[in-house]
């Protein structure tokens, strides 16, 4: 069974030309402050777990207590590409996610928290979960 935990994330995401492109400007400069600060019910934090699964038969995340996931963090510890495959009430079963580095969702509102949550490729990964306990 997981475990109640408050999830903060802070930062920003910037970008900015690189030195030499054509009419860069200030237009082409951009901040987005993140902020997340959020208690839930039921938490889970994995630092490192083998993935071999194929994309017609995911490996599941155990979600161990966590009935609806609000936030997830997942990272492909060395890169490897790979598949997420994430059900929601809103957005159905089995949408397909590839990434190869970071996945950060936050999902607040009702209909959006995630249900199952299910990875192929061969790799590694770290995640976090965190959600209503079930």
């Amino acid at each position: 069974m997981g475990q109640p935990a408050l999830v903060q994330l802070n930062g920003a995401v910037t970008t900015t030309p690189t030195d030499g492109c054509a009419g860069s400007g200030p237009s082409l400069t951009g901040t987005m402050q993140l902020w997340v600060r959020a208690a839930y019910g039921a938490s889970k934090s994995v630092p490192g777990a083998p993935v071999s699964a194929t994309d017609i038969s995911p490996q599941a995340i155990p979600l161990e207590g966590i009935a609806k996931v609000r936030f997830l963090v997942v990272k492909s510890v060395r890169n490897q590409p790979l598949k997420l495959f994430l059900t929601s009430p809103n957005g159905g079963a089995n949408q397909q996610v590839p990434f190869s580095d970071l996945v950060v969702l936050s999902l607040p509102g009702n209909g959006d928290e995630l249900t199952a949550i299910s990875v192929s490729g061969v790799g590694d990964i770290q995640y976090v979960i965190a959600g209503d306990a079930g």
